[in-house]
């Protein structure tokens, strides 16, 4: 599912990112020689009115290769040559890519709200935390906090806050409302945007689903029970029952349930998993609900959430530009295929959301002055006009060498730390021989 998901979302993005160019350069006159996605071996092509269509080994972006594109190619002055346009025709084709996929973001944004997305309860309500991890600062905060500001911003639910959270890096200034009494705290959170994992939501130990075979089953738990307690110890959220299984161990336990009104009293003996953790195979129930809006509320809520994700995106790369958000914070591939697979297995309306902020976060970073990237050619065509005569070709080349090699170095670099997000735990378990 999820590398299927990886292709289907990056293909689409690509498609439509290439079209763009694609597309602009024939309406300018210029011979498209190749249009691929992807990158490495042919896998499928086929040739029609001159361009060569096809598909590569490699789904990791895709191009658009042009008549006299190479600022050295011996074809820079012929008649439908990329080289040979005016500056103004040249700089519409390098824009047409990342303004497609905006376009993209766009036109499929209002689809999320005539489908709907199943969405947790929680987001909407008031933003009172209900656990608190070991990540976070001791001290700092407390169940049944509810965090009603960070650095000045308001914060009405759990959705402001989630999108709060994702920028919050330095020192951040909270306030909180502890039993009716305001109290402010000043936290340093470091540039991996950690304070996202310090709390949770309310989140009541209701049964979900009862794994066969499990402790659980032999004990009696049925979907929809309320654990009350385990050991004589009572249970308000369903972080606390894996913190009181590692104490229990596998030995018989009283556990405490209500089912249909009425408390009733059973023994369980947990069970230790593939991963060494002790068990009691129940999964969570989380409330969700689903949303779905009439066609023109549609349109305008979907134009307002792409207007929201180009400002988050914006709002992070001006912290990353000013360091106070690090690349340790920065995702690749591998977390874009892990989101993919995540958002399709919750269904259509989560799988477009995921799509439209990555084809935002596509096209605003395809215009970064980077070279190689789309915003470092229209930077040498800006300068170009500056100057009023094109740049020496020897300067273009290697300006794009160099650009290659900091995205090449840029991709390893965020791809270790998706690596490290992922499977860092077994990875320094198995170097440290434990």
């Amino acid at each position: 599912m999820t590398l299927i998901a990886f292709i289907v979302v990056l293909g689409v993005l690509v498609i439509v990112h290439e079209w763009g160019h694609f597309q602009m350069a024939r309406w300018c006159g210029v011979r498209v020689e190749t249009f691929s996605i992807g990158f490495g071996p042919q896998l499928y092509a086929t040739e029609r009115g001159g361009t060569v269509y096809r598909v590569a080994a490699i789904p990791l972006g895709g191009y658009v290769k042009m008549a006299g594109d190479e600022p050295d190619s011996e074809e820079r002055n012929a008649p439908d040559a990329f080289y040979s346009q005016p500056l103004y025709k040249r700089a519409a084709i390098v824009l047409a890519g990342p303004v497609m996929n905006l376009i993209l973001a766009f036109a499929l944004a209002p689809l999320i709200y005539l489908v709907g997305v199943p969405e947790p309860v929680y987001l909407d309500e008031p933003a009172t935390i209900g656990w608190v991890t070991e990540a976070a600062p001791a001290t700092v905060f407390e169940p049944g906090d509810r965090i009603l500001a960070i650095d000045g911003r308001p914060i009405q639910t759990w959705r402001d806050l989630q999108a709060q959270l994702a920028l919050a890096s330095g020192e951040a200034h909270v306030l909180i409302d502890r039993g009716g009494v305001q109290v402010e705290q000043t936290v340093t959170i470091d540039k991996t945007g950690a304070m996202a994992g310090w709390f949770l939501p309310p989140m009541p130990p209701v049964i979900e689903q009862v794994i066969g075979g499990s402790a659980a089953e032999a004990a009696g738990l049925q979907p929809g029970d309320l654990l009350v307690s385990i050991g004589g110890q009572s249970i308000s959220h369903w972080m606390q029952i894996s913190q009181l299984l590692a104490e229990i161990g596998e030995q018989p336990v009283p556990i405490t349930i209500q089912r249909d009104g009425q408390q009733i009293e059973l023994t369980i003996t947990p069970r230790k998993g593939d991963d060494g953790r002790v068990l009691l195979g129940i999964a969570r129930r989380e409330e969700s609900r689903v949303h779905r809006y009439p066609a023109a509320e549609a349109v305008g809520r979907g134009f307002g959430r792409v207007a929201e994700l180009t400002g988050l995106t914006f709002q992070v790369l001006e912290r990353l530009f000013t360091g106070r958000l690090g690349l340790e914070a920065l995702g690749g591939p591998l977390m874009i295929a892990q989101g993919a697979g995540d958002a399709a297995r919750q269904g259509a309306g989560a799988l477009l959301t995921f799509m439209i902020f990555i084809s935002i976060q596509l096209g605003i970073l395809n215009l970064l002055p980077i070279p190689v990237l789309d915003g470092g050619h229209l930077l040498l065509m800006a300068i170009e006009a500056g100057i009023r005569r094109p740049l020496p070709e020897k300067l273009v080349v290697a300006v794009q060498y160099t650009g290659f090699a900091f995205l090449l170095g840029l991709i390893l670099y965020v791809t270790r730390n998706d690596i490290m997000r992922m499977w860092g735990d077994k990875i320094g378990k198995l170097l440290g021989g434990s």
